[in-house]
């Protein structure tokens, strides 16, 4: 009798043979619908039904001309959603934090810059989006929104949405000075990100570390608002594995709760598996907007520059390398393409090129 081997892959499991790049794969929710504990679907939590009750009140000349001058005139301009929470969760299934992609039978995919352009009409170039953890953030909120807060009001860095709506409730003053005309816009616009594009688990608060973004209303930066809303994460709940700030579908940033809720929408979850299981790569629409273009506002393709680039991703090149024989296919493509790297930072640097060719070693160990 033959002997057996003591561990059979598992060719037909819910992830990769080999869990080198996918790590958090016995943690990942489409484990638990491959064991049967499915844990059916999400709700997405966000603050557009108190936001949108309030949005006539703020809709002031003033206001808004601050908003288009900080670059955000699309947030404001973005209808109200209808979310289809099964059609979210089948994406959520499918969307892996290692890649940040959504793993499809055909292959993966993911939102793009362009997404972010057309749908939110927000900025994708300009200044970083960075600041700093360590202010004194009750200052912040006195001086730049004219909100006096308490251990309820901000906690840590977070402050409640509803301080910043019951300040939209008071309305903007006839013949407000500068500084009352920038406390609105700061509480309107901080309220927008956080209905939007920066939302997080609390579902009640927002992040005030954006504040710094929104000091200088005269001649505001143009910050890469669209870059920052791709890159915004949090960790997810504990029994709600997945992209909590994951580009959905909708292209919008939603974070992920359990549903306690029992109906006969679980059909439905089945049926978008099923349907994302059997997608064909023909069936994929890689151009949506070609169609649309010339009809869009001038604010959601003022950037098509930018919305595609050939670039160099490149990681830890010695940990790349380390993973590969020497003299490999492998570690002569990746040596190959730190060369072409090398050589694009001497021309950015305005440094005299060498012969990459060769063994320019100290050159390279400053890459990755």
């Amino acid at each position: 009798m033959a002997a057996i081997p003591a561990q059979i892959p598992d060719e037909f499991g819910p992830g990769p043979i080999k869990d080198s790049v996918l790590r958090f794969l016995k943690d990942h929710r489409s484990c638990a619908v491959w064991e049967g504990k499915d844990p059916g679907a999400l709700k997405c939590l966000g603050h557009n039904d108190e936001l949108r009750k309030r949005r006539s009140i703020v809709v002031d000349d003033r206001i808004l001309d601050i908003v288009k001058r900080v670059g955000l005139e699309g947030l404001y301009r973005t209808p109200c959603r209808e979310i289809d929470h099964n059609l979210i969760t089948a994406f959520v299934e499918r969307w892996w934090l290692e890649t940040h992609t959504f793993h499809l039978s055909h292959g993966e995919t993911t939102i793009t810059l362009q997404d972010v352009d057309v749908l939110l009409g927000i900025p994708i170039d300009g200044e970083a989006i960075v600041g700093k953890n360590d202010l004194t953030w009750a200052a912040k909120c006195q001086s730049l929104l004219g909100i006096a807060t308490n251990a309820v009001v901000l906690k840590e860095q977070r402050i409640l949405i509803n301080k910043l709506l019951e300040k939209f409730d008071q309305g903007l003053p006839n013949g407000a000075v500068e500084v009352v005309v920038h406390q609105y816009a700061q509480c309107y616009t901080l309220a927008l990100l956080a209905d939007t594009i920066f939302a997080d688990k609390s579902s009640d608060r927002v992040h005030t570390i954006w504040l710094q973004m929104l000091r200088n209303f005269r001649n505001p930066p143009q910050y890469s608002w669209g870059s920052a809303c791709l890159a915004w994460k949090d960790l997810p709940p504990d029994d709600a594995y997945g992209p909590p700030f994951a580009p959905s579908p909708l292209s919008i940033k939603t974070v992920w709760v359990m549903s306690t809720k029992n109906s006969p929408q679980e059909i439905c979850l089945v049926q978008y598996r099923q349907l994302l299981d059997s997608m064909h790569p023909k069936q994929v629409v890689w151009q949506p907007y070609e169609a649309e273009l010339a009809h869009l506002p001038a604010f959601c393709v003022a950037r098509r520059d930018v919305w595609t680039a050939r670039v160099p991703l490149v990681a830890s090149h010695k940990q790349l390398l380390m993973c590969h024989a020497v003299g490999s296919p492998e570690y002569k493509q990746i040596t190959a393409v730190l060369k072409v790297v090398e050589r694009l930072r001497r021309i950015t640097a305005q440094l005299p090129l060498e012969e990459t060719d060769g063994a320019n070693q100290e050159a390279l160990k400053d890459i990755g």
